[in-house]
């Protein structure tokens, strides 16, 4: 049995950068693991833990998608968790 171990960030915590989708998406990881986070409820791909329900989740910023893996989402600037391709603008 292998187990998982969530890539978080220390250094992204201690210096209060929380701009990652691992903090904006509308679903988060508990562990904010890196490359984390959903627009729709799940498990996190890094360390398999459920996603909850983000408080602080702003629905008017712009949602960011993989091209090849639509369910990735994420902010300007983010990569996907799946491929590491760029995210793109989603048009709604």
């Amino acid at each position: 049995m292998g187990l998982a171990s969530c890539t978080f960030s220390s250094k992204q915590e201690e210096d209060g950068d929380k701009t990652g989708k691992e903090y904006t998406s509308q679903y988060i990881c508990p562990m904010h693991c890196e490359g984390s986070g959903s627009d729709a409820p799940g498990q996190c791909p890094v360390c398999g833990m459920d996603y909850q329900e983000n408080p602080n989740y702003k629905s008017d910023q712009e949602v960011y998608i993989c091209p090849m893996h639509p369910e990735i989402t994420g902010v300007a600037g983010d990569s996907c968790s799946k491929c590491g391709m760029a995210l793109e603008l989603k048009n709604e």
